[in-house]
């Protein structure tokens, strides 16, 4: 896989224009943007019959693309049937007093400023921030960014819900919240936010589902339910990782 990617988009490419194509094994394409070019060039392509999702680099292309390319193209449909009677409030429910646990002896304290705004993180070097020097993007053919997860066998393993409870809540969210996919790696999920949650109340609401889904939430700095709501009250980008 890796060394497909590679000779088909290469090491240096035009820096002046997206290189596409498809990638053999894949039912989608893949195009090559500089790092700093990736969110415009998501922002242009939306709306055009494809949702494209910033992946990363190389390395991380092949991790995301491995399970679709081993078990071949998924039964998109049957992933979003699954995803339509699934109960979110009964799912949360259930795995959220295994993960509200990792909270449960921190007193409750709302932050008392707005947390800085985070970027997303798939673009750009893990260590220093800055943006890569070329990133992969996978135009997937589907109606709503929600569908997503459903087009490449995504999640299932450890702590990470299968494709049907991601489709179900990235689709509860984005109807709440203008919540879209943008970024997808093979342990990491981020979402761009339109409309965060208007009052505490939702916002409290919101970190009950999210911790559910994404449980190391609950260990990535924050120190109370609170304030993850707090965060959740003026952010625009949502990250939620599985390793």
């Amino acid at each position: 896989m890796r060394r497909l990617l590679q000779s088909l988009f290469g090491r240096q490419p035009p820096a002046d224009a997206a290189a596409t194509t498809l990638v053999g094994g894949l039912p989608f394409e893949v195009i090559q943007v500089p790092g700093a070019e990736a969110e415009a060039t998501r922002e242009r392509l939306l709306g055009r019959g494809v949702v494209p999702v910033i992946v990363g680099d190389m390395d991380e292309a092949e991790r995301l693309f491995e399970p679709v390319l081993e078990e071949g193209r998924p039964d998109v449909e049957a992933v979003l049937k699954r995803a339509a009677r699934l109960d979110i409030e009964a799912w949360t429910r259930e795995r959220r007093a295994e993960a509200s646990s990792l909270l449960g002896a921190v007193p409750s304290l709302w932050p008392s400023h707005p947390p800085p705004p985070r970027h997303l993180t798939a673009p750009r070097e893990p260590l220093g921030g800055r943006f890569r020097p070329q990133v992969l993007l996978a135009l997937v053919p589907a109606e709503h960014a929600w569908e997503v997860p459903a087009h490449l066998h995504y999640g299932g393993f450890e702590s990470c819900p299968p494709a049907h409870v991601h489709v179900a809540l990235l689709r509860h969210w984005q109807r709440a919240f203008g919540a879209q996919v943008a970024c997808l790696q093979a342990a990491l999920l981020e979402c761009k936010v339109e409309r965060p949650p208007a009052t505490r109340e939702a916002a409290l609401d919101l970190v009950e589902q999210q911790i559910a889904y994404c449980p190391a939430l609950a260990q990535q700095g924050a120190q109370s339910v609170e304030a993850l709501a707090g965060i959740l009250l003026t952010a625009r980008t949502w990250h939620f990782s599985w390793e």
